[in-house]
């Protein structure tokens, strides 16, 4: 049959977000473990354990609470706040930049590129804008939510430390939300599939040493768990300035 079209159908995807995945060493666990052990235990007393840890960091280790919105429920629950300059988050913070180079790589190559004609400059300083860490424990949770930062063109994401034995780690079990982090864009149907409609969320799985980053628009929940431990995770706010 004679071709009705002057060139082949194009098929074209478009992306919501992208996302950033990836594990640490259990090297770098273990030091983050350490650091988030300690911020936890010394307090308001952090010069009298290593003074050298904590001298010149006076915001590491304080309460970080009314920034937040996690909702924590009991006495040993806790939200602290992490100096992104401190030695002991530096393997972290090195990670972050490149996952955020990475991120802004793909989205001028994927997406930027066709926004207004224009796209994201291609020189940008990258920003740590602020961390913390939410030791929560049972019935702790964080409600629906998107991060909020003092730069206009932002990333997010959090790192998942330490997990209770009663939280599937690795896999998914959609009848056991218990401690899973829900990533939520779009509106999602019994039908969606039928009406060609992409899932608009997705569970991430929670185990040592995974961390994710994302646009910080992206709404996000951390379902409660039961039963004993501690459930640990560090999060942050990246801020990019474009020259």
């Amino acid at each position: 049959m004679k071709s009705l079209l002057k060139d082949e159908l194009a098929l074209r995807h478009i992306p919501r977000f992208h996302l950033v995945e990836g594990v640490l060493t259990d090297e770098v666990i273990n030091e983050l473990i350490q650091m988030c052990d300690d911020v936890y235990h010394d307090g308001k007393q952090r010069n009298t354990t290593n003074p050298v840890r904590w001298s010149g960091f006076e915001n590491h280790g304080k309460d970080y609470d009314s920034a937040l919105v996690g909702r924590m429920d009991t006495p040993k629950s806790k939200q602290l706040q992490i100096d992104p300059k401190h030695p002991m988050v530096q393997n972290l913070v090195h990670v972050l930049i490149e996952a955020t180079n990475q991120y802004v790589g793909s989205f001028r190559e994927f997406g930027g590129g066709v926004m207004l004609g224009s796209g994201l400059p291609e020189k940008f300083d990258i920003h740590i804008d602020d961390m913390w860490t939410v030791h929560q424990y049972e019935g702790d949770y964080n409600p629906i939510h998107f991060h909020s930062s003092n730069y206009h063109s932002t990333l997010s994401g959090f790192l998942h430390l330490k997990v209770p034995e009663q939280i599937p780690k690795g896999y998914f079990d959609e009848n056991k939300l218990d401690g899973i982090t829900e990533l939520l864009w779009d509106t999602s149907t019994a039908d969606y599939m039928r009406q060609f409609i992409y899932n608009g969320n997705q569970h991430h799985v929670p185990y040592p040493g995974l961390f994710a980053v994302f646009p910080s628009w992206l709404n996000h929940v951390v379902y409660p768990f039961k039963g004993p431990g501690e459930r640990l995770s560090m999060s942050w706010n990246i801020g990019i300035n474009y020259k």
